[in-house]
């Protein structure tokens, strides 16, 4: 017995019209009569006058069809459910065809008008970024919190498929979600600022336990974007488990001659593995590399990094025999790098000659409140001259011994304090008994304490000898209101400018730096002036400053997207 049908649909009760919905392959079927009438002013005129029969289209016979369009065989349903002749259920009301383009919801409609104007290779660019372009159309599914593992049977059926929220497709809105952006319109870089509680990753590539100014820069960096409301986690080598909640240590630093100085930095490219397991399980937003072009821990987070990678360039070496052999390889590290920041022009050359490219001048940062208001060390009486930074060739520790030597001839309260260690801690035995007794060497002094130090002398002194990139020791000196006589060499010479924020002096010169010092300590208007100014100048590099900077590279970079989409 054939069960009845339904009664069809019909539109607003009394008004006459068949509103019933268009079965599949009858376009149209479920407008009302006026229908042509009420579209004719969205249409410019050009619909069908009111009356006119439209001509129908006939269907495309199935022997017709091409091979790529062959009929599907139509699946049984049972033998209660009567078919139509179009294979619909009697029973049902007619339903309206549906687009099988479902996966391009949420596509920007801009692009469609726009793409006859474009180039290829623009096209090309939003293609792919289609293919890797997240589907926006639940926006309940970005939760902010981990997704279970997969693997039950729940998740058999696509989930496409399940209406509603499902514990199993909430992934964290982290890198992935930023490849969004690559197929909108172009925003500022200067409008696209990284907003609270992102996921940064640093990458320090330098031995975490070991002196040095790229340690102190990331240390100093990851604890400004914590208290600006960021998650920071910092991937270093190390010695000794980091005492900082933030620090994971990540292999054993090999010491490694480079730059007339040494390089603790871990090679092993087994550490890879171990960096890209913390970076899935971190799941950053952004990955900041330092020297991403170094074989240690910042080469490899570059290198396994999904999400934007920022890379900073501390390096401001006068040759580098081994970079140069592999930069065809470092090349093609850089290329995954978003933003490149180097920290004076001078690093910026060497690193431009090498590997190209275009980068952006973000200085190094000083904490400048902690040593303009610390409190002198008891270093005893005298006037101090003060020399901080590794006892090694390069910092021109055997200079400032020299030229101590020459000032204390005719200066009977001058003390020299050294703070630091190194391989040359010997040249100070070189000297006559009475000069060796006025010398004070305090070894390697924490960061933290230099301020202290600082803060108990009279003039710092700088004789470095070259491959330096900046002179954050000289900007702390000149935060702590102490005069400043320095190398005049690359690096150097973008933080003090000569005659106005310190004196800058011939290296490798004992005979100039005791003349500059001896200039500073001869006349107390100069002394004065030269102090005034070098705490106007180490303003400009206070961290305050310095990560509005970072963040709108970081801002930038977010807006690239990740390296897969560049």
């Amino acid at each position: 017995m054939e069960r009845d049908r339904a009664p069809e649909r019909t539109g607003r009760r009394g008004d006459g019209r068949d509103r019933r919905s268009a079965a599949y392959g009858e376009l149209g079927r479920g407008r009302s009569s006026d229908a042509p009438a009420r579209s004719a002013g969205r249409l410019r005129g050009r619909a069908t006058p009111t009356g006119r029969a439209v001509p129908t289209v006939p269907g495309t016979p199935r022997g017709a069809r091409d091979d790529h369009h062959r009929s599907r065989p139509e699946r049984s349903r049972g033998p209660s459910v009567d078919r139509g002749a179009r294979g619909e259920p009697s029973g049902r009301a007619g339903r309206r065809p549906r687009s099988d383009r479902t996966r391009r919801r949420g596509r920007d409609v801009r692009r469609a008008s726009q793409a006859a104007g474009r180039s290829g290779a623009a096209r090309a660019f939003e293609r792919r970024a289609d293919r890797r372009r997240f589907d926006l159309r639940n926006a309940d599914r970005l939760a902010l919190r981990p997704a279970p593992a997969r693997g039950g049977a729940e998740d058999r059926e696509p989930s496409r498929g399940r209406d509603g929220d499902h514990p199993r497709d909430r992934p964290r809105v982290r890198a992935g979600d930023l490849r969004i952006s690559a197929g909108l319109a172009p925003v500022p870089a200067r409008l696209v600022r990284p907003g609270p509680n992102v996921r940064i990753a640093l990458a320090c590539p330098y031995a975490w336990d070991d002196a040095g100014g790229v340690q102190v820069q990331v240390r100093e960096l990851a604890e400004r974007l914590l208290s600006r409301g960021h998650e920071v986690i910092v991937l270093t080598p190390a010695r000794r488990p980091p005492p900082e909640r933030y620090v994971v240590g990540v292999g054993r630093p090999v010491d490694v001659p480079y730059n007339a100085s040494n390089a603790p930095i871990d090679p092993r490219p087994w550490s890879r593995g171990r960096i890209r397991g913390l970076l899935r399980a971190f799941e950053p937003d952004l990955v900041h590399a330092h020297q991403p072009t170094v074989p240690s821990t910042g080469m490899w987070a570059t290198l396994e990094a999904r999400a934007p990678v920022v890379g900073t360039f501390h390096s401001g070496a006068t040759r580098a025999r081994l970079y140069d052999l592999t930069a065809p390889l470092i090349r093609r590290v850089a290329r995954r790098l978003a933003v490149r920041i180097a920290v004076s022009e001078r690093a910026a050359a060497f690193e431009r000659s090498r590997i190209g490219g275009t980068f952006q001048i973000i200085p190094n940062g000083v904490e400048t409140a902690a040593f303009a208001d610390a409190t002198p060390d008891d270093l005893g009486p005298g006037t101090k001259l003060l020399f901080i930074g590794r006892l090694d060739a390069r910092k021109g520790f055997p200079v400032a011994v020299d030229a101590f030597r020459r000032l204390a001839a005719r200066r009977d309260d001058l003390r020299l304090v050294v703070a630091g260690d190194g391989p040359q801690r010997v040249e100070v035995d070189r000297l006559g008994d009475g000069d060796r007794g006025r010398v004070r060497m305090l070894g390697t002094v924490p960061h933290a304490e230099l301020p202290g130090v600082a803060a108990a002398c009279d003039l710092y002194v700088g004789p470095a000898t070259g491959g330096e990139s900046f002179g954050v020791v000289l900007v702390e000196a000149m935060a702590a209101g102490l005069p400043v006589v320095a190398s005049d060499i690359p690096g150097y010479d973008e933080v003090v400018r000569d005659g106005v924020d310190g004196l800058l002096v011939q290296p490798r010169n004992p005979a100039a730096l005791a003349v500059g010092a001896a200039r500073v300590l001869d006349d107390p208007a100069l002394a004065g002036r030269l102090t005034a100014a070098g705490r106007d100048r180490a303003a400009t590099f206070d961290w305050s400053v310095v990560v509005e900077a970072v963040e709108d590279a970081y801002g930038r970079a977010l807006h690239a997207g990740p390296p897969s989409l560049r």
